[in-house]
């Protein structure tokens, strides 16, 4: 809890120092500007960390010491006591700050309880990088995790708060997420003034999967804040355009928004091109031809600044792997370490969310289908089981947020052209999201924009309804909240259960990593299969699965000699094998095979042969005859998996 609040307070501290800056700004709203305050810090300390972190990470544990030090300098008490003006709304939507509360308590409770496999990527890689970097004293280019090589500004700062716990790492996600409550408040009131701030923050929050999130490693939330600002300031500077205003203050927000959101995630390439688009289309139709010279240098500031921000990470993925995208778009760019078989596997389950795919690609007729099954059957459109629509409902979007879409497209005031602005950006966003990779996740980048609109709707009826279905699709989320993850996690947050039998109990590797520590020397390597949480293991690993990197030539291995030989050539000197994901017949048969049961029973001819056919899974066989001949001797037996031991490592 400690830690929790630690970090709350230094990036409180940095949001008051820029906040302090914005407040110049005379169009921002006092709320929005500590909001936007907080999110640039976040960017700020982010950006910093990647030079940083090329040289020693460990330096970058010291920035909590430069805000302790800043802030007295640039900041006095009574320069930012009036920088939040929330003023307490009359009649029933005060009532909206318990929800509200309860969210971000939510988050907070997620954020000191241990991660487990619901938290997926926060294991595999969020936090795993992080850790990598930090035991290595520097960033380092990782080859089996190609995720390393995304975009990393959110993700640096887990570095900046890495610990044992995680729970440094993961408050940042949840300060992002109050933050961004307070951005939206500001932002909402000073567009559509009156009580428009406390739905949109309402709205914002009731979002399942910006929730979730909330309190884990995932940074979509985040993410989709910075893009959303930059879209927003973009929008507001072509309308002070229209008059002559050169806006410089808002197109340097923009910049440094995209260049955020480009810097934190591959998808903000996505918002900067379409809402480029929109901004280009605003600006010729309704912008003077007299006053063009100012929405020209504006674009040019937002597209060269925000790509400037950002080329850390693209220039520093050509030189690794010569993809700037990597490991996307192989076909077009290559990429070290890569190749066409393993983009078809990466490709392919980017398109098992959703609906709509056909052998040829996807069904356009079916777009409908796919945006407002968003809400009906949301379990297609998040791990795990999404072609089974298995997915967990904490990964939902909700009604709401398409309800307001709905209702501010079909409302909207004739000639209103910020949300015009805003529902162009939306649209297309929705399109290029039906074709890529139809993941609700993603849909958090888009959470943003559509709680802005929602002060846009006009008639009556539409008010009422949005009335309605945001507060209880609030209500709804924190329920499902409780339900799924938060009842789950109070224990070990209030100490009625040790967080070490905590994730023993969810994340069957945490147990296995304990003996390995006491098996593998430092100077060892394990090679993992379907295994990804080597975030738990405080010895060298790899992803050994041949879908993740090209480094292990499984092609050349045609038997277990081979296997064996390669294998320890390449430095490693242990395996492990995650039974967890095996068919129980074919798990009795492959144990069979490798003698551990008893005598060795080979694989049946056919299956061994399909098996060693398939470059995927030919690992299979390498590895049971490689312990059947005695290359692999057993170290140890877990409640699902094995480790074992190369014969000359053994002793």
């Amino acid at each position: 809890m400690i830690e929790l609040l630690r970090t709350l307070v230094f990036l409180l501290l940095g949001a008051m120092i820029v906040a302090r800056w914005l407040r110049r700004l005379d169009r921002l709203d006092p709320a929005e500007a500590y909001g936007l305050g907080g999110l640039l810090t976040m960017a700020l300390i982010g950006w910093l960390s990647f030079w940083v972190l090329l040289w020693n990470s460990v330096l970058v544990q010291w920035f909590p010491l430069g805000l302790l030090l800043l802030y007295p300098i640039f900041c006095r008490s009574r320069d930012h006591l009036d920088t939040v003006r929330f003023q307490l709304p009359k009649g029933p939507i005060r009532l909206a700050l318990i929800p509200i509360f309860l969210a971000v308590g939510m988050g907070c409770v997620a954020a000191v309880a241990p991660s487990t496999a619901m938290d997926w990527d926060s294991l595999a890689y969020h936090l795993a990088v992080p850790k990598l970097w930090l035991d290595a004293g520097r960033m380092f280019y990782i080859p089996h995790i190609h995720h390393s090589n995304f975009p990393f500004l959110i993700d640096n700062l887990f570095v900046w708060r890495e610990s044992a716990s995680h729970i440094g790492s993961k408050a940042v996600t949840v300060a992002g997420f109050g933050f961004g409550l307070i951005w939206l408040f500001g932002v909402a009131r000073r567009v559509w003034g009156g009580q428009a701030g406390w739905w949109a923050s309402m709205l914002f929050a009731g979002v399942p999967v910006v929730l979730w999130e909330s309190g884990t490693a995932y940074i979509d939330g985040v993410h989709g804040l910075f893009a959303a600002g930059g879209v927003i300031y973009a929008l507001q500077a072509v309308l002070q355009a229209r008059n002559g205003d050169p806006a410089r203050p808002l197109w340097v927000l923009s910049a440094l928004m995209l260049g955020a959101a480009l810097g934190s995630k591959y998808t903000g390439l996505q918002t900067w091109a379409l809402s480029g688009v929109v901004i280009l289309v605003l600006a010729l139709r309704f912008v003077p031809t007299e006053h063009r010279k100012h929405w020209v240098r504006g674009v040019a500031l937002v597209g060269l600044g925000s790509a400037l921000i950002a080329s850390p990470w693209y220039v520093r993925n050509a030189l690794n792997t010569g993809n700037p995208v990597y490991p996307f778009f192989y076909e077009q760019l290559g990429g070290r370490d890569w190749d066409q078989r393993r983009a078809d596997i990466y490709k392919n389950e980017q398109q098992t969310f959703g609906v709509g795919r056909t052998a040829e690609g996807r069904d356009v007729l079916q777009m409908p289908h796919a945006v407002l099954g968003l809400a009906y059957q949301p379990g297609r459109y998040v791990n795990p089981g999404q072609t089974a629509g298995l997915g967990y409902p904490v990964g939902a979007v909700g009604w709401s947020l398409l309800a307001v879409l709905v209702l501010a497209a079909l409302n909207r005031r004739r000639g209103d052209l910020w949300s015009g602005g805003l529902l162009a950006v939306v649209g297309l966003s929705l399109v290029a999201w039906f074709f890529l990779s139809q993941q609700s996740r993603y849909i958090a980048s888009l959470a943003p924009l559509v709680a802005l609109l929602i002060g846009s709707i006009r008639s009556p009826a539409g008010v009422r309804l949005a009335a309605v279905v945001i507060p209880l699709q609030l209500v709804a989320t924190l329920v499902t909240q409780s339900k799924w993850v938060t009842q789950d996690q109070l224990p070990v947050v209030f100490g009625n259960e040790s967080r070490a039998d905590y994730v023993r109990k969810r994340v069957p590797f945490a147990e296995a990593a304990e003996t390995i520590h006491q098996k593998v020397p430092s100077t060892g390597r394990v090679a993992l299969y379907d295994e990804v949480f080597g975030v738990f293991l405080n010895v060298p690993y790899v992803w050994a699965n041949p879908g993740h990197s090209t480094r292990i030539p499984y092609d050349e291995m045609q038997n277990e000699q081979d296997f064996a030989r390669i294998m320890q050539e390449q430095g490693f000197t242990h395996v492990y094998l995650n039974f967890q994901w095996q068919d129980r017949g074919f798990l009795n048969r492959w144990l069979g095979a490798m003698g551990v049961l008893g005598s060795v029973t080979p694989l049946p001819p056919d299956e061994r042969a399909a098996l060693m056919a398939n470059w995927e899974v030919k690992w299979k066989v390498l590895v049971a005859e490689a312990v059947a001949r005695g290359e692999l001797i057993e170290v140890a037996r877990f409640r699902s998996g094995m480790l074992f031991a190369f014969r000359a490592d053994a002793s």
